[in-house]
């Protein structure tokens, strides 16, 4: 996410505040959105993730989102923006998928209400830094 709008003559997708906001995110959810969901029966007996299994498909997806928000809009900080909330919304949603491997509505419904805690203060922190001025121009 850093490298292909560098590569591509693009200016920087993300800013500073944006990875530790993001970092702000993942590491509460993490240490206390996972530890505070039930395990779901026979969790010990599930293998593991395919090893043909991509790791970083969404990273380019995500550049791609940037580079046609700068295209769109002409303007890289209504790019970072677009960019910077599918990046926490699409954080937020994997940590819902991996909160249950049963999937679909399954999933919504046993999130345990730390996640939804921790959704609600990041759509609030979000809103608050596209309204708020000084956060605005800090976002």
């Amino acid at each position: 996410m850093s490298l292909i709008p560098v590569l591509a003559g693009w200016p920087a997708a993300l800013l500073p505040v944006h990875i530790a906001f993001l970092e702000l995110i993942i590491d509460p959810a993490c240490s206390v959105v996972f530890e505070a969901q039930k395990e779901e029966e026979g969790v010990m007996r599930r293998p593991p993730r395919p090893v043909k299994t991509r790791l970083f498909a969404g990273g380019v997806l995500l550049a791609l989102i940037f580079g046609l928000s700068w295209n769109r809009f002409g303007d890289p900080d209504q790019a970072r923006t677009a960019s910077f909330i599918v990046l926490t919304v699409s954080n937020l949603l994997l940590i819902l998928s991996n909160l249950s491997k049963r999937g679909g509505l399954a999933a919504v419904r046993g999130a345990n209400a730390t996640f939804w805690w921790v959704s609600c203060g990041t759509a609030a922190f979000l809103a608050v830094s596209f309204y708020v001025p000084f956060l605005r121009g800090v976002f």
